[in-house]
């Protein structure tokens, strides 16, 4: 993998790592899927999607540490 696909995966990463963050503090009156849309144009769908996939990067890195 070339290193500035490496670098925009990491920039992804971390954009969604902030949207996660954003999404724990929207008001609880407001549905998730509603908050997505509105903030981020997405799906509550395409959101866990993406939890999912900073959550694997994570657990590779601490992986990765171990060794």
């Amino acid at each position: 993998m070339s290193k500035t696909t490496l670098v925009t995966q990491q920039v992804q990463l971390q954009e969604w790592f902030h949207m996660m963050q954003e999404s724990k503090g929207r008001p609880q009156q407001i549905p998730l899927d509603e908050w997505c849309k509105e903030n981020y144009g997405i799906s509550a769908a395409r959101y866990y999607y993406r939890v999912r996939k900073v959550k694997e990067a994570y657990l590779d890195q601490v992986s990765e540490e171990k060794l």
